[in-house]
């Protein structure tokens, strides 16, 4: 491999494990990565709590859904602060 190649690997390397750890934002959903908050509420017709979110949101909003248990899917989000889950089925 070429010295060239080699440092554009390595500094595409460096890039993808120094890049901030948001998430990706389902549709119908509002994301806020610098206030740290994810809203989904009726419009976004969820069954589930997205694993998908950034991990560090402090506040989720999924209120008006059709959520209708809690699991696993929330040791996503260890900083989460605050979860409003009312009007879900």
């Amino acid at each position: 491999m070429q010295t060239g190649s080699m440092l554009s690997l390595l500094l595409a390397v460096v890039w993808l494990f120094a890049a901030p750890s948001s998430g990706f934002c389902p549709h119908k959903c509002v994301c806020d990565d610098v206030s740290r908050s994810a809203s989904c509420s009726a419009g976004a017709k969820l069954d589930v709590v997205p694993i998908t979110l950034n991990p560090n949101i402090e506040t989720l909003a999924l209120a008006g859904n059709r959520i209708k248990t809690v699991d696993a899917s929330m040791h996503f989000y260890t900083k989460l602060k605050k979860a409003d889950f009312s009007n879900n089925q």
